[in-house]
């Protein structure tokens, strides 16, 4: 991989080519990191517990107006690294409420491990989320590259959980 020089004007960062395989400019593969992490963890609610039905009725809901939210923050391709950082940044943001709403709920008999499981995956996405921020901020291109997979992971992991229990609004691509 090639190392990227400390002072770099944002155009040259955003064009920055990380090994020849790879060789894509630094704004697209960060965004395009954005937009994964803002669509890995869209999922929320609020209320009481009751019927899975509801339950998941409830959360469904909250992930919809998450991922309404979230298509807000999304920055262009040509965005720069610090739009990058603060859209990241928002999006945890987002995802710590939606986790606090979500504990506010009562999952239904026996579903609490399942529940807990997303938070966990979604807390987990968060810290990473944070990470690449801290990446981008400080044009660590290894880093940023190294968190990427863990990010999709993360990610893979949260759908298919939800998609198991129903939550196919928590699932939607932003």
């Amino acid at each position: 991989m090639t190392a990227v020089p400390a002072k770099r004007s944002s155009t040259a960062a955003r064009h920055a080519r990380v090994g020849p395989a790879a060789a894509r400019p630094v704004g697209v593969i960060v965004a395009t990191v954005v937009a994964a992490a803002m669509f890995l963890s869209a999922c929320g609610g609020d209320g009481g517990g009751s019927s899975r039905a509801g339950y998941v009725n409830r959360v469904n809901q909250m992930c919809r107006q998450s991922a309404a939210m979230r298509r807000t923050l999304v920055p262009s391709s040509s965005a720069t690294p610090q739009e990058l950082v603060d859209a990241l940044k928002q999006a945890v943001a987002v995802d710590q409420q939606l986790q606090q709403r979500i504990t506010g709920l009562s999952p239904p008999p026996g579903d609490a491990p399942t529940i807990r499981q997303l938070l966990s995956l979604m807390e987990q996405s968060d810290q990473v989320t944070l990470q690449l921020a801290d990446a981008i901020q400080r044009q660590n291109i290894s880093t940023m590259n190294a968190l990427y997979p863990k990010l999709t992971d993360l990610g893979n992991q949260t759908q298919e959980l939800a998609n198991r229990y129903g939550l196919s609004g928590c699932t939607q691509k932003v």
